[in-house]
């Protein structure tokens, strides 16, 4: 009776998830007549504070077997059915358990809390309707949706609405498959309360099998790796390609085959259940298998091993870079938080520290090492670490830099402007891109009667929020891999390693509704402390908006973003080009002057902030013919007024200096 009580002490205290609460057979309660009870329980699903006030009321001392998953309770149970008085199967589990034989009916007179749990909501225990052998843990029968109405791109009335296109890759939930049930069924068409096999099947991951191969399991073992590597799925044994029941001679005989198989041949074992179902009179199989935590799982035999994944209705080996993601995936853990063999005394952090008090107006500290993620407490460098070391560390922290002529690649050799490699750590790998960039565009204005308007090709703000993103977002695991800034006349393309982080390519997603996921999170946390970026994962929105900033901006040159499995891709329009057709005639025009700003003119304007002569100006730009340095560079500066002499009615004097001409 007391191991009764305790159920529905529990029961009614914790309500937490959907779940049961089961009394398992044949077990008195006790080990040699102690009082004593046996539990098998997910952790911190019962507070230790209701288990110590149980013990303490009743003298029954409590022995629990926490687990932290439905395979581990089902093989435990498995193994020794009386062991326990009372578990927590979650209802994925619950009717194997039911239909092994291994619980107990329940007596509820012996439950007086048992009136309480309301009547209208037990059938969530959905394998157990007569709630003969378990007791719903949860009795709100529903799920909590939180979502920001001021941003999501839908307006959420159902759960149909979870499915709309525009969410795809934006919904944040537990891996458990029967969560979505009810909206997958809904959004085909059906009841989510169905019981229907096929309508079921349709509405997750499933594949079919007329019967169980044995002698090639692979043809079905793959499904299950794959299936396991990703978000779980069903397979149907029995069942032909177009869904209809074929039929099992030896339901029970399959079943075993497939448990051993699946214990042999896939490694960690992955959670799944076996269930069998009859259609049209016909005995089939289906094998649930669970999306797992310890990725990734592999396929083994005659010494290979393969991961798989699922691509479109099909179980594919994984590419060495997934199955790298699936490993970190599998850890916890992500390719900047792990720890490697490099002694951080080792190594130096001038630029680093420099960037960070420059940027912060704050000193890096030797304890700001370990709190930031760069090293561990041992004195190890994580990768984030090694990769803001002043020696290049890491082979992959690598950009290349191209400014090709035209509007295509070409050869190297034949078409390239300007092209540039570049190694080492993240800072400066953000400055030297920047610089590229900066040297191979133009800066243009336009003069008014009073003031002067700068047309640069490209917004300052944006190049760097999109150089931020690819570094601090990329794949650092591919080898042979760096991020490459590829210039045109009309455009910069910046790629970077690495697809989007949790799948799913970035032209699906609206930018201004998508949420922030960081591969490298110290990283990134690490540039958001410089104040390279926000923290609140708005870079592409800033990127289309310091964009728009820029004087003759139109939508066409709205920047673009895509990606790939591989790779991610910003495409910064030049908001300049095709203005030279129109010219001439800005030029003639008595109000306006457009000219082109190259690197060395900017150099000059930096320079002569204070009065300079031609000669120093010469000397500082690296010019040795005077005359060619006058015609092409300072003349055109003069006439279009950015430029100003300080004798200007005796333009040959051996007296006369240049001073920049300062905008309002």
């Amino acid at each position: 009776m007391k191991r009764r009580k305790f159920l529905a002490l529990t029961a009614a205290l914790v309500l937490a998830a959907t779940t049961g609460l089961a009394s398992c057979g044949n077990n008195s309660g006790s080990k040699g007549d102690t009082k004593e009870l046996n539990m098998i329980l997910y952790p911190d699903y019962v507070p230790q504070s209701v288990i110590d006030s149980f013990e303490k009321e009743t003298g029954i001392k409590c022995n629990i077997d926490y687990v932290d998953n439905d395979t581990l309770i089902y093989t435990k149970w498995s193994e020794d059915p009386k062991g326990y008085d009372i578990g927590q199967p979650a209802i994925s589990t619950l009717h194997a358990l039911i239909d092994a034989d291994m619980l107990q009916e329940i007596s509820y007179e012996d439950i007086p809390n048992s009136k309480y749990i309301s009547t209208d909501k037990c059938d969530i225990s959905l394998n157990d309707n007569d709630k003969k052998y378990s007791i719903p843990y949860n009795t709100t029968g529903g799920y909590t949706w939180i979502y920001n109405t001021k941003t999501c791109p839908v307006t959420i009335t159902k759960m149909d609405d979870l499915l709309d296109e525009k969410l795809r890759g934006q919904i944040v939930t537990m891996p458990y498959s029967f969560m979505w049930y009810p909206s997958a069924l809904m959004h085909l068409g059906y009841s989510d309360s169905s019981t229907d096999e096929k309508e079921i099947a349709e509405a997750t991951e499933c594949d079919f099998k007329v019967a169980l191969e044995t002698k090639k399991p692979k043809s079905w073992l793959k499904s299950v790796s794959a299936f396991s590597n990703g978000i779980g799925g069903t397979l149907f044994f029995g069942v032909s390609d177009d869904r209809e029941p074929i039929g099992l001679s030896d339901v029970q005989k399959d079943a075993e085959a497939i448990s051993r198989l699946i214990k042999e041949r896939i490694t960690p074992l992955p959670q799944f259940i076996l269930k069998p179902l009859q259609e049209d009179g016909k005995n089939l199989l289906a094998l649930e298998v669970s999306p797992g935590r310890s990725t990734p799982y592999y396929y083994k035999a005659d010494g290979v091993m393969e991961a798989y994944i699922r691509v479109g209705n099909e179980s594919v080996i994984a590419p060495d870079y997934i199955v790298n993601e699936l490993i970190l995936k599998g850890t916890n853990q992500s390719f900047d938080t792990l720890t490697t063999d490099a002694v951080k005394k080792d190594y130096s952090f001038t630029l680093l520290e420099a960037t960070y008090l420059e940027r912060t107006g704050l000193r890096f500290e030797p304890s700001d090492y370990v709190s930031f993620g760069l090293a561990d407490k041992n004195g190890f460098l994580t990768n984030a670490g090694k990769l803001m070391t002043d020696q290049h560390t890491v082979y992959n922290s690598r950009m290349f830099c191209t400014r090709w002529n035209g509007l295509e690649k070409g050869s190297i050799f034949d078409d390239a402007l300007d092209d540039k490699e570049y190694e080492g750590n993240l800072i400066y790998l953000l400055k030297s891109g920047s610089e590229f960039i900066r040297n191979n565009s133009k800066v243009r204005f336009v003069k008014e009667a009073q003031y002067r308007v700068d047309k640069p090709d490209y917004a300052e703000r944006a190049v760097t929020e999109a150089l931020v993103n690819a570094l601090i977002h990329r794949d650092y695991i591919v080898l042979g891999s760096e991020v490459h800034i590829d210039m045109f006349d009309d455009r910069v393309e910046i790629t970077s390693p690495g697809g989007m982080f949790g799948g799913g390519s970035i032209q699906e997603y609206d930018i201004y509704s998508i949420r922030s996921m960081r591969g490298n999170p110290v990283i990134a946390d690490l540039f958001h402390r410089m104040k390279y970026m926000e923290r609140r994962g708005s870079g592409l929105r800033k990127i289309v908006s310091e964009t728009e900033k820029l004087p003759g901006y139109t939508a066409a040159y709205k920047p673009e973003f895509s990606s790939t499995a591989t790779d991610f891709r910003v495409i910064l329009k030049n908001v300049n080009y095709n203005l030279e057709d129109d010219t001439h005639q800005v030029i003639h025009q008595v109000t306006h002057q457009v000219i082109e700003l190259s690197t060395v003119s900017k150099q000059i304007l930096a320079f002569c902030t204070t009065p300079k002569s031609k000669k120093e100006l010469a000397v500082f730009c690296g010019f040795k013919d005077l005359r060619n340095f006058t015609l092409k560079h300072i003349n055109p500066l003069l006439e279009s007024g950015q430029l100003e002499m300080t004798i200007p009615d005796k333009p040959k004097s051996r007296n006369q200096k240049y001073i920049t001409v300062r905008s309002e």
